[in-house]
């Protein structure tokens, strides 16, 4: 058994056939068909929004007041990007559209010289994924921030670290959390080795954001990008107050108001911190809480008709939607991080894919200890979750048919019997 799980390895780790490396990428023809289906999903979905995004919308209408003005809870990049399209949710909307169709080929670009057919099918998987459509119908970050990311990645895989900097900076503007892509593409290019490069990238990241940090210092007295953390963190952990407020967002923002941003982001943060010190056993249960939620799929953001029950905890759910929580936000979820995990190790030597590797970690380990589990947060990274784990379905599938066809081989050699003299 042992000689046979030797041939397998060997026979997978061989490099790919040369059919399988050649160069190519979806023509026009295919990007017309996802902008079809595209326009047919937001003409049936329609512009979708939250409380978060009429903030957004605001800061666009009155952008240059606010970009001298005092606030420091929303970064500039996307009410920047709400303000370029003429505070227009609709030509907003259909521009993240096709950021996804964008992001389906640099996805096939990061892939092509890995497998030609994993490219084609990661194209395919991003361009057609529901989720991506989904949050591309908001007017929130999530999709801006998943093409600057994608973009990240594409710079350090080719060796651009300026472009890499400047990239990372701007998707910092737009979700304060890409930030962590910073020290993912420094751990990829390696503090040691290309000492040069790697300071390029980090002098492009800072110059970028020194003007906003800068800003925030000299009118709201905080030498940060972002008064937001401490909210978050007050949502965290608002089902362990004593009592437990009842509309948590609310409540945070109530604190804000009465406070101000920066001294009522601090006190949501004492609020927190003390929380989590009293009771230390329960909050340490929201960290796996959190990297669960992180990694499932909210139907019920995708069917409205579903979304207060799927809201509802486990107990109170009909069976139907229990099968589909256990389906979507457990069993496929497992599947699909078990597959990234072969993607990275089949792609390893790949820097781009190492970096979309620790940038996907780096979002996941942010969110499991500081913020509050759920899917709309993975979506950033959700492009860089499907590259891997289509990689990983590759190689997998290799593995599994080497197997196969040496077990074929094996059954043919006892078939003929023992040789005779």
């Amino acid at each position: 058994m042992a000689a046979t799980d030797a041939q397998t390895m060997a026979v997978v780790d061989v490099p790919l056939p040369p059919e399988r490396r050649l160069p190519g990428a979806p023509g026009v023809a295919q990007g017309i068909f996802l902008g079809i289906v595209h326009l047919a999903f937001v003409s049936l979905a329609g512009i979708s929004g939250s409380p978060d995004s009429e903030v957004y919308r605001e800061l666009a209408r009155t952008f240059p007041a606010y970009l001298w003005g005092d606030h420091v809870q929303r970064t500039p990049g996307y009410p920047f990007f709400l303000w370029l399209t003429g505070t227009s949710p609709q030509a907003a909307v259909l521009l993240q559209h096709a950021m996804v169709i964008a992001m389906a080929y640099l996805a096939h670009a990061l892939l092509r010289p890995h497998s030609r057919a994993v490219a084609g099918s990661a194209f395919w998987l991003i361009g057609l994924h529901p989720f991506l459509a989904l949050w591309s119908s908001y007017i929130l970050t999530e999709t801006l921030a998943s093409v600057l990311l994608l973009g990240v990645v594409r710079a350090v895989g080719t060796r651009r670290p300026l472009l890499a900097g400047v990239l990372i900076g701007l998707a910092t503007l737009v979700r304060p959390i890409c930030l962590v892509a910073l020290p993912a593409a420094v751990i990829t290019r390696g503090l040691r080795r290309e000492r040069r490069e790697t300071a390029q990238m980090i002098a492009a990241c800072i110059l970028v954001l020194a003007p906003w940090v800068a800003r925030n210092a000299v009118n709201a007295n905080y030498p940060g990008l972002s008064a937001f953390s401490g909210f978050n963190l007050y949502i965290r952990y608002s089902h362990l107050m004593d009592p437990p407020p009842a509309a948590p967002y609310q409540a945070g923002d109530r604190i804000l108001q009465d406070f101000g941003q920066v001294a009522g982001d601090r006190a949501c943060l004492q609020i927190a911190v003390e929380t989590a010190l009293r009771k230390p056993q329960e909050a340490l249960l929201v960290i796996p809480r959190s990297a669960k939620g992180f990694l499932g799929y909210d139907l019920g953001y995708l069917i409205p008709s579903l979304y207060r029950e799927w809201s509802e905890p486990l107990a109170r759910n009909t069976p139907p939607v229990v099968i589909a929580k256990v389906l979507f936000q457990v069993l496929i979820p497992l599947v699909i991080l078990l597959l990234a995990a072969a993607g990275v190790r089949a792609g390893w030597t790949d820097p781009a894919l190492r970096a979309a590797f620790w940038i996907f970690m780096g979002f996941w380990s942010y969110t499991a200890l500081f913020a509050f589990g759920e899917s709309r947060f993975r979506a950033p990274v959700e492009a860089l979750l499907v590259i891997l784990a289509a990689l990983g379905w590759s190689r997998a599938s290799e593995w599994f048919g080497a197997r196969r066809h040496l077990r074929r081989g094996a059954g043919g050699d006892q078939q003929l019997g023992p040789a005779r003299g």
